[in-house]
């Protein structure tokens, strides 16, 4: 999934850098903002709330364990989800500014094998159009693992309630059976016998 995430972003990045001028993005950067600034108000809240998780007091060892590496690994996510996002912001900001202006970029390579024989020149614009189109095409991938994400974190905390509390029902009981044992009921002498009538 994540090979082919990435395959999508990279195609993203060279349609948007062969066909979207910087342009455009700067025609849409107020609205793109918007959508960032949305996003990210929505990532902060569910790493919030992923972060202060209510979990039971009587987990194992062993699924305390394997709860955290799963909590940090969410974590990581998000963080990488929010760089994201950041990188979008920045570019829009800064990166958009650039669009009525040319950056010819030259590149002192030779390649006579296949034509260019003093180094190949490009509009820099098309770069930062790439950068955007990438960003952008990561964050719709990642939405819909976003909203799984979500739902995991949902599940996982339902289950450690659910054996949290089936422990506490099975101590409870296992205490109910233990005073019953430590003070049986004392019947007085001949308590349930069946007497003979006279």
């Amino acid at each position: 999934m994540r090979l082919a995430q990435l395959v999508l972003a990279a195609a993203a990045a060279a349609l948007s850098g062969w066909l979207l001028a910087l342009q455009s993005w700067d025609d849409l950067r107020t609205d793109l903002l918007v959508f960032l600034g949305l996003y990210a108000a929505a990532l902060i809240q569910t790493a919030v709330t992923t972060a202060n998780l209510s979990l039971p007091d009587n987990l194992t060892v062993v699924e305390a364990r394997a709860l955290s590496a799963r909590l940090e690994r969410q974590q990581r996510y998000w963080v990488g989800l929010f760089a994201t996002i950041a990188g979008a912001v920045l570019l829009l900001v800064f990166g958009s500014r650039l669009a009525d202006n040319s950056i010819l970029v030259f590149v002192p390579i030779s390649f006579d094998a296949i034509g260019i024989p003093h180094g190949v020149s490009f509009d820099a614009r098309r770069i930062i159009s790439a950068l955007l189109g990438s960003c952008f095409s990561l964050l719709l991938f990642h939405s819909f693992v976003f909203l799984g994400a979500l739902l995991s974190i949902q599940r996982l905390r339902s289950q450690l309630l659910e054996q949290g509390a089936a422990r506490r029902a099975l101590a409870e009981a296992e205490r109910v059976v233990e005073v019953a044992q430590a003070h049986p009921i004392q019947l007085p002498v001949g308590y349930g016998q069946i007497r003979r009538p006279h």
